[in-house]
């Protein structure tokens, strides 16, 4: 689990902890987010904002346009990323959740 520090297009700044990040090779950093239902409504589509943080809730819409900007706020060794390291986030965030079945669904965030 990662901590990173996100300012929004507003100026305000937000802390998440997504379930996992990842290092591309081009460099930027992957946001990854479990989400467990019971319902399967997630990954039907049926729910797809899923149920987020209020600070998800800001930040994933801006990171997913590249409004926002991000910095690490803490150590992640695993990484190479140290606490106050500029973090460029891909757009591309995924959401891992399950379907009815109990099947693992990999999904963007939308």
């Amino acid at each position: 689990q990662g901590g990173i520090e996100v300012t929004l297009s507003n100026g305000t700044k937000v802390e998440i902890h997504p379930d996992n990040v990842i290092k591309n090779p081009d460099g930027t950093y992957q946001l990854v987010d479990a989400k467990h239902q019971m319902d399967g409504l997630i990954a039907s589509g049926q729910k797809p904002k899923g149920p987020f943080t209020d600070n998800q809730k800001l930040a994933y819409p801006e990171i997913a346009n590249g409004n926002a900007t991000a910095t690490a706020a803490y150590d992640m060794p695993e990484i190479g990323v140290k606490k106050g390291d500029v973090m460029d986030l891909s757009p591309d965030i995924r959401i891992h959740t399950n379907d009815t079945s109990g099947n693992i669904v990999d999904l963007p965030f939308k």
